[in-house]
């Protein structure tokens, strides 16, 4: 095999590797960072919460790949109807996570850019705090 060759191999290994662990393990360096995350940051009943939505991929954004400029880049799809505390708390968590990931430390990850909105509906028994309140024109929160 020549040394091309074994250059690519290594790569894409290592591609491969980085997929699997984004995409199959990104819910578990949240609930790691969650675990990890400063004492007072967030109450008991907070992470309560957060360790229920973290179950499935209902209250996950999901992305989308795309190449910028020669470059591979995620365009992450925000849920418009996922509440603050949610998602202010994902990204909390997914900076924890990124920080201590072997991944970056490999070089491995690739950029985010929150652009779009996903166009998934708010599950029908979400409860209260995964769902932002609905906002009409007026300004004014509705039931």
């Amino acid at each position: 095999m020549s040394n091309v060759a074994k250059c690519i191999r290594f790569w894409l290994q290592n591609y491969l590797l980085y997929l699997f662990s984004y995409y199959l393990q990104n819910r578990e360096r949240r609930l790691t960072a969650l675990r990890n995350a400063r004492p007072g940051k967030f109450s008991v009943e907070e992470c309560k919460c957060l360790r229920q939505a973290l179950k499935d991929n209902t209250y996950i954004s999901s992305d989308e790949s795309h190449t910028e400029d020669e470059q591979k880049v995620f365009k992450v799809k925000e849920l418009q109807w996922r509440s603050t505390f949610l998602t202010e708390s994902f990204k909390y968590l997914d900076r924890k996570g990124r920080r201590s990931s072997r991944d970056r430390r490999r070089g491995l990850c690739v950029p985010r850019r929150r652009e779009l909105f996903s166009e998934r509906d708010e599950p029908a028994n979400a409860p209260e705090w995964a769902v932002a309140p609905f906002v009409e024109a007026s300004g004014e929160e509705s039931e």
